[in-house]
Order: structure tokens, then C-alpha cells, then sequence
């Protein structure tokens, strides 16, 4: 059976993991019959360059994580919505993080609406946001400051949609307090930062 190089290093590269001492933690936590308990769910971006666990400074185990491009969350996407299910209803997780990002791809292709096929339906939120708030992004200097602004935005969104899912207010309505957070990271810098547009349920007074 034909292998590639690429593969096999990974395969190596596994091997080599597996034989190094330090990693016998990872083994001893998450081993045959050790469930996950994780602390957060986790909405990223598919960028190759983020990985949450890292630059949040937590460990394997503490964050159940749904990706996809530009870090949207549709209700059309029965991925987004088992990811979801699984969290709330297995994991009885109470916080959810989506975490946008600047230098985005998707965030990029939908500003610019260059995408096509598939891709293009599937950034047609990103479209959304950028019509509606096409004001506030055409007040800024540059289109650096655009997309960085989008991406912003795009995070912001979709928080209020998670708030307003069938399976979080289900989830309310059982007595469960669900509290949902947006971040930015900067990349070259590799800071998080609080959008502060977190949203706490059930809402005081409600």
C-alpha cells in the first residue's frame, strides 16, 4: 500500500512521541475508560496556523473544539449543531468561546466575495456582515483595518446566534446558566483579546 513521504513522517513522528517519556501524563489522563471533562466549547477557525489549546495556555483535554472556515456557526450545518448537542447535552459544558481570527482567509474571501461553489455559500454570512455594518468599515483607513474589523464582527455574530440556538435555550430552560464569549487573536503577536460581547443566559431579569 502506497504511503507518502508526508505520511510517514507523521507516523514517525507519532512513534517517537508515543516512546518519549515526558508525554507518559498525557497516557496515565487519557487512557482506556478515562472520559473527557473538558472546561470549554471551543468555535476556531480551520487556519492551519491557530490552535486554540496552545495559545490559551490549557491542555489537551480542556477544550472540546468545533472548526471550520471563518469560524462561522450556521444552523444549516449539522456539524456545528452535533458539536453543540454533544456539548450541552453529553458533556454538560456551561461556556462557549468562539475565537475569530485576524489574517483570515475566509474572513478575506467573503469581504472581497471572490469565492465560488460551495465556498461561496458558505461565506455568504460573511457578505451579511460586512453590508450591514458597511458604514463602520468604510469610515476606517484601510482595508487592512477592514478585514481585521471583520473578523471582529464575524465573532460577534455569531456569539448573539449561539445565544439564540434552539439547543442553548433548551439548555436555559433547564436551569442551566450557559455564558458565551468572543475573542480576537492576533497571530504575529499571538495575543487573545476580549471583544467584550460576552453573553450570559439566562439574561438578568429575564
Amino acid at each position: 500500500m502506497f504511503v507518502s513521504e508526508q505520511l510517514k513522517k507523521v507516523l514517525d513522528r507519532n512513534l517517537q512521541w508515543v516512546k518519549d517519556s515526558q508525554n507518559c501524563e498525557h497516557f496515565f489522563r487519557f487512557g482506556e475508560g478515562q472520559s473527557q471533562s473538558p472546561q470549554f466549547l471551543c468555535i476556531a477557525c480551520s487556519d492551519s496556523r491557530i490552535r486554540p489549546v496552545e495559545f490559551m495556555g490549557l491542555d489537551s483535554g480542556d477544550l472540546f473544539v468545533h472548526r471550520n472556515v471563518a469560524n462561522l456557526t450556521s444552523d444549516r450545518d449539522g456539524s456545528w449543531n452535533s458539536a453543540l448537542h454533544v456539548a450541552l447535552e453529553e458533556l454538560d459544558l456551561r461556556e462557549i468561546i468562539v475565537v475569530g481570527h485576524f489574517g483570515c482567509l475566509g474572513i478575506l474571501r467573503g469581504y472581497h466575495q471572490s469565492a465560488n461553489g460551495e465556498l461561496e455559500r458558505w461565506l455568504s454570512p460573511i457578505v451579511e456582515i460586512k453590508e450591514r455594518n458597511s458604514k463602520e468599515l468604510l469610515a476606517l483607513d484601510d482595508e487592512s483595518e477592514r478585514l481585521d474589523r471583520l473578523s471582529e464582527l464575524n465573532v460577534i455574530e455569531q456569539v448573539k446566534k449561539i445565544a439564540n440556538h434552539e439547543l442553548v435555550k433548551k439548555a436555559v430552560e433547564k436551569g442551566r446558566t450557559i455564558s458565551i464569549h468572543g475573542l480576537i487573536y492576533n497571530i504575529p503577536e499571538g495575543l487573545l483579546t476580549d471583544l467584550k460581547c460576552s453573553i450570559i443566559l439566562p439574561l438578568e431579569g429575564a
